[in-house]
């Protein structure tokens, strides 16, 4: 049986300003997002502070938070650990 490319489902690329794709914008991610936002002001940690820390620029903590940008499990991981949570806190339970 061949297969082509066309027959591997692809998200749609997102197109201008506040458009997201289907496929990375889900309930689980947004759910994620929130675990993420919610660890960092119980940590009483600034945006500011948390991009210092991982030396990043304070725009990125914000693209997290507001869903714009994907997590990487090794950024999350080094957000869990500077938040003083384990890792399996930001997962949805089963």
């Amino acid at each position: 049986m061949d297969i082509s490319f066309k027959d591997i489902p692809c998200p749609t690329p997102r197109q201008g300003m506040g458009m997201k794709s289907k496929s990375i914008f889900t309930a689980e991610h947004r759910e994620i997002v929130d675990k993420l936002r919610r660890a960092r002001l119980a940590a009483k940690l600034t945006q500011v502070e948390v991009a210092k820390k991982l030396r990043k620029p304070q725009s990125f903590v914000a693209k997290l938070e507001s869903g714009d940008r994907r997590l990487d499990i090794i950024e999350l991981r080094r957000m869990s650990t500077l938040y003083g949570k384990p890792l399996r806190y930001f997962f949805p339970k089963d």
